[in-house]
């Protein structure tokens, strides 16, 4: 007699891997309809009125701020440009006794908050900071003789350092990438070095140059924390008065209009960096991979022998502001922690104690915020890499992807974590953790999916074709082929959002969760109630923890393709 086969089950690894794919995938969803509600939300009472005076009101309320930002945004950008071009230059030419320090600091941006920055440039350059003590002392003024902090130019001073690694690290990758013959036929011509760059060189730079300028201007144009410490009496960013019209005015209507306005300009923005991108296909954008230092040396000439004697005291003098401008405040902020109060220091300025360590440690609201800190990053990083994979592979299904699906991840890099902020609070009263976790995900997403992206694109053809034959079925390809293949930048991502999430001030800030501060707005706090020196410790603490986890989610090992 026949038997009859039996109902067939799918094995319980296929069962798992579509479970997997699905949750991922809901998480996507999930993040960008928490993107699309607040944002429209925040815009909503900008056309809820049509009184002529009301509008007439609000546009001339909103230039002032507009003007400002985008000046700003636009000379921090100049300088940042201006420091980072020379030194990704000699990152890309030359060998130094240093070399693989500078081109390190290309993390610092990624990795290291806003609000320690601040607090850094504080330390060294503010009132009672370390280089007015230095020169009063030296020279016998009466008052401190570098006040330019507090002021439209010490933002830029701030801002322009703070982002120079990213197009030192983006011009200087591109770089490496020129072939050298071109180079080379231009000097066998009788040019010289700089005729050479401003022929050749600098139009084979001007994608990368072009992509990094708009990140970093799209930076300043979002920044907060600084110029909510920084920024003079009467001037505000749009960032600044978003937050001010929506947490303490109540002015909806003017908050909604700034917010439009704001995303429109940041939209235009993003526009022109993708197009610079797609201007050469060498051109790779922003890197977030775990190659953070030490070029390939094989192009790289002998500094000290081969270079002309201009070109030394232009790079040593690219290098003493680097030091001055950028490394002092960094480790002006350690100093201070480790130092005793103003009083002590005006005595003595070296006064090594752990007496501000010992004060955080004994308030009970610091590890509570610490145990806020890893419950909002790690959930945020979770929600974040499993969103950016999700998107990563249902982009890599389709040869030419549509337009909507690329222009998905770009979107939230248009829009503000303040605005995300104001929106959640117009349609949820009262923040809550899990909707700090949701918006902070919605916006740091996109950040995974660009570094797993990165990942995906580079897995061999021939490697995606075997799978299709010596697997069971798509999401068994996924996970058992692709997934492994791009475990390095999964796990660089995860450390990248978590860095991003503990570092994050402004949202916890316009959410004002009761009762639930964070690391970083706990430093905040410290910071506006004028204990710099605990604020300081602080932000050590904080600067560990989120330097430590991006450099250990960098240094992951992982095949590279």
């Amino acid at each position: 007699m026949k038997k009859t086969a039996g109902p067939k089950y799918l094995p319980t690894k296929t069962i798992l891997y579509t479970a997997c794919a699905c949750a991922a995938l809901l998480c996507t969803v999930i993040l960008i309809a928490t993107f699309v509600i607040p944002f429209v939300a925040a815009v909503s009472p900008a056309f809820t009125s049509v009184r002529e005076e009301k509008f007439q009101y609000a546009f001339f309320s909103v230039i002032k701020p507009a003007f400002f930002t985008v000046r700003l945004a636009f000379f921090s950008t100049a300088l940042a440009v201006a420091v980072g071009l020379p030194a990704a230059y000699l990152i890309a030419n030359k060998k130094f006794l240093g070399r693989s320090f500078l081109e390190s600091l290309s993390a610092i941006p990624l990795c290291f908050p806003p609000l320690l920055v601040a607090l850094g440039y504080v330390s060294a350059f503010g009132m009672q900071g370390s280089v007015n003590k230095v020169l009063m002392k030296a020279f016998n003024f009466e008052r401190p003789p570098v006040t330019f902090l507090y002021s439209f130019a010490g933002i830029i001073l701030v801002q322009g350092f703070y982002n120079f690694p990213i197009v030192m690290k983006t011009v200087g990758d591109s770089w490496k990438r020129i072939p050298k013959e071109m180079q080379e036929a231009a000097k066998m011509l009788g040019a010289k070095n700089f005729c050479v760059f401003r022929t050749v060189t600098i139009f084979q730079l001007l994608p990368s140059l072009a992509a990094s300028s708009l990140i970093v201007f799209l930076f300043c144009f979002f920044s907060f924390i600084i110029v909510l410490l920084f920024g003079p009496v009467g001037s505000a960013t749009l960032e600044v008065e978003i937050y001010q019209a929506a947490r303490s005015t109540l002015n909806f209507y003017k908050a909604s209009v700034l917010s439009l306005l704001e995303t429109a300009i940041a939209v235009s923005v993003i526009v022109l960096h993708a197009k610079a991108e797609k201007l050469s296909k060498k051109n790779k954008g922003i890197s977030l991979s775990n190659n953070v230092g030490g070029g390939d040396d094989k192009n790289g000439k002998n500094f000290l022998k081969n270079s002309p004697l201009p070109e030394k005291i232009l790079a040593a003098f690219v290098i003493f502001l680097i030091a001055v401008c950028f490394l002092l405040p960094l480790f002006m902020l350690a100093v201070n922690a480790f130092s005793g109060n103003a009083g002590q220091r005006a005595a003595r300025y070296v006064n090594f104690t752990f007496a501000n360590f010992i004060k955080i440690f004994s308030q009970k609201s610091f590890y509570v915020s610490v145990k806020h800190t890893f419950q909002t990053a790690f959930s945020t990083a979770v929600l974040c890499t499993a969103a950016g994979t999700a998107y990563s592979f249902a982009v890599k299904r389709f040869s030419n992807p549509k337009i909507i699906f690329l222009i998905v991840p770009l979107l939230p890099m248009a829009v503000s974590s303040v605005v995300t902020g104001f929106g959640m609070t117009q349609f949820i009263r009262r923040g809550s953790p899990l909707t700090m976790i949701l918006a902070q995900s919605a916006l740091y997403w996109p950040f995974a999916f660009r570094q797993i992206m990165h990942g995906v694109d580079r897995i061999p053809k021939e490697i995606q074709e075997a799978s299709v034959l010596f697997t069971a079925g798509r999401f068994d390809r996924y996970f058992s082929v692709m997934l492994p293949l791009c475990k390095t930048n999964i796990i660089s991502a995860f450390g990248f959002c978590f860095a991003l999430s503990a570092g994050d001030a402004a949202l916890p800030l316009i959410l004002a969760i009761p009762r639930y501060d964070t690391l970083s707005l706990f430093t905040y706090r410290l910071a506006s109630s004028y204990r710099f020196d605990d604020a300081c410790a602080c932000g050590c603490i904080l600067a560990l923890l989120t330097a430590g986890v991006f450099y250990l989610s960098s240094k992951f090992p992982g095949k590279n393709l």
